[in-house]
This record gives structure tokens, C-alpha cells and sequence, in this order.
């Protein structure tokens, strides 16, 4: 074993430091894009939800028939 390797298995490796996942967007038009996005998943998600509702509500329409005919 020679000096160096005696010396660097005695020190650690210096930490890295920790980057976040996600950075904040640095200037106002990234904030307006983020903002944009915001919006239209808020919408397709609102959209998805009465689409999902309306679905069921034929489903429980579907039945009610279906025992009217029985």
C-alpha cells in the first residue's frame, strides 16, 4: 500500500450535493406556461370527471329499465 491509497481510504469522497428534482421556473414566462398547464389539466380533469359521471348515471338508467322490463 503506498501513501496515496493509505490517504484517500482514510478520507471520504466528498458528498455531492443534492440537486432538486424539480426547479422552479427562473423567469416570468416559465411561470406563465406553468400556470397555462395548471389550467388545462385542471380543465381535461374536470371534463374527465363529468364524463365519468355521466356514465354512471346512464349505468344506474340502464338498470332502472331493465327492472321495469323484468
Amino acid at each position: 500500500m503506498t501513501a496515496l491509497d493509505a490517504t484517500a481510504a482514510e478520507s471520504p469522497r466528498p458528498a455531492r450535493s443534492q440537486k432538486p428534482r424539480w426547479r422552479l421556473p427562473a423567469s416570468r414566462g416559465g411561470v406563465a406556461w406553468l400556470a397555462v398547464l395548471l389550467i388545462v389539466g385542471a380543465f381535461l380533469a374536470v371534463q374527465f370527471g363529468r364524463q365519468v359521471y355521466a356514465n354512471w348515471e346512464i349505468g344506474q338508467r340502464q338498470a332502472e329499465l331493465q327492472q321495469e322490463i323484468a
